[in-house]
């Protein structure tokens, strides 16, 4: 991730409600995303770049509805497991 991106999602992270600050950064979030990526067979690069993916989300940074097309790409997964772990995502995270 280059410099210009982290100032990007420094910045959306300060324009946060409470909140959301608290879930994005949680130890508790952390920890069900990788019980999502153990539960889905992800490597470990593909575990973090799912976490990118969903805090781009939570920082309002990507629109949700294109979530599922996002991990696909990023993960390089089939559609089908991609819609299985936003399922996962949505239903534990969001």
């Amino acid at each position: 991730m280059n410099d210009e991106v982290k100032k990007i999602i420094g910045e959306s992270y300060k324009r946060l409600p409470f909140d959301l600050k608290k879930a994005v950064i949680s130890g508790e979030t952390r920890q069900q995303m990788q019980v999502i990526a153990d539960r889905h067979h992800l490597f470990y690069e593909q575990e973090a770049d799912l976490e990118l993916e969903t805090a781009l989300v939570m920082l309002g940074l990507r629109p949700p509805a294109d979530f599922i097309t996002n991990v696909k790409s990023a993960l390089n997964i089939p559609e089908e497991k991609s819609r299985a772990i936003a399922k996962d995502i949505n239903t534990e995270i969001f």
